[in-house]
């Protein structure tokens, strides 16, 4: 036994120093970490002087207001349509995609015990008839030990529009009156103005005017469990969920899911709360296999709902 368990030290020191000695892993390791709820464990595999510079990098997001060049005459042609969903994957993740033909389907759920707890997305989904249930924004949590409870950023609902606190970094992502997303640095008046009436907050961008945003390295963000949001064109709505920081699946680089959303015909693509946060429930069931949360899901502010247009 006791040959066993020094083989298994001596294997464990080993891949450390390999992670130490090979500056790409080393990487890629370190914004896994420093990217999750269990940031904290951070020491192991960055330097506090590391740590500070990418925190710093990754508050600086460009203010860049998007909004998507919908085909009014293809959105009416297709409001009639459902939702469609297939499996995707890549060299290291696995994850599915959720097309919504008809934007005016979606809407934003939030937590109805605002400040306090959160719900599970599963419990969104079904409280609300939804036909899916998409993980959504940011929140506060504080050493990632947070309730879920209150988001950051711009929320809004059914028209009713909020804000948290927040760095000034992360993004309103949202939708108008005539099905197009809109994605901003914006105030609450300029919201209002906009006609934005669903909403969440969250970051980087990832596709605009069908271009990546993403053109040298792999995001910065390294592996982990990712949400996203884009629309065609045509309207169509795409969601992409990927399973992260699991045997079966390691997860995605935010690179990858924005070359994903772009092979899925995205015109604009923004990023979503991912991580241990990432759920998709699909006609009463949870199709992905969320991680690192020991209730299963992760209790959260808010959710994409895809609800049938006679619950709108």
């Amino acid at each position: 036994m006791r040959k066993i368990l020094l083989s298994l030290l001596a294997a464990v020191l080993l891949g450390y120093a390999a992670i130490w000695a090979v500056p790409p892993l080393h990487l890629l390791v370190a914004e896994s970490v420093l990217t999750s709820r269990h940031h904290g464990l951070a020491w192991l595999v960055a330097t506090p002087a590391q740590q500070k510079a990418w925190s710093a990098e990754w508050a600086q997001t460009p203010d860049l207001k998007v909004v998507t060049p919908v085909d009014s005459a293809a959105l009416r042609r297709d409001a009639a349509l459902g939702i469609s969903l297939h499996a995707v994957s890549g060299s290291h993740y696995e994850g599915w995609v959720l097309l919504v033909h008809n934007p005016n389907m979606l809407r934003v759920a939030l937590t109805k015990q605002l400040g306090k707890v959160g719900e599970q997305t599963s419990t969104f989904g079904a409280e609300a008839g939804a036909i899916a249930a998409i993980n959504g924004g940011g929140f506060s949590d504080p050493e990632g030990e947070g309730t879920g409870g209150l988001p950051t950023g711009v929320t809004v609902v059914r028209g009713h529009a909020m804000t948290f606190p927040d760095d000034g970094s992360d993004y309103t992502i949202g939708f108008d009156g005539s099905g197009r997303l809109l994605v901003g640095k914006w105030t609450l008046p300029q919201v209002r103005a906009l006609g934005i009436t669903e909403a969440v907050s969250f970051k980087p961008l990832l596709v605009v005017g069908g271009r990546p945003q993403i053109t040298q390295g792999d995001g910065g963000w390294g592996l982990a469990g990712r949400t996203a949001i884009g629309q065609r064109s045509d309207g169509t709505v795409i969601f992409a969920v990927i399973d992260g920081r699991q045997p079966a699946s390691l997860g995605a680089t935010l690179r990858q899911v924005q070359d994903l959303m772009l092979a899925e015909g995205a015109a604009t693509a923004v990023n979503l709360d991912g991580g241990s946060s990432t759920a998709l429930w699909y006609r009463g069931k949870l199709v992905n296999h969320p991680c690192c949360s020991p209730n299963g899901q992760r209790y959260i502010p808010t959710a994409w709902l895809v609800v049938p247009p006679a619950g709108r």
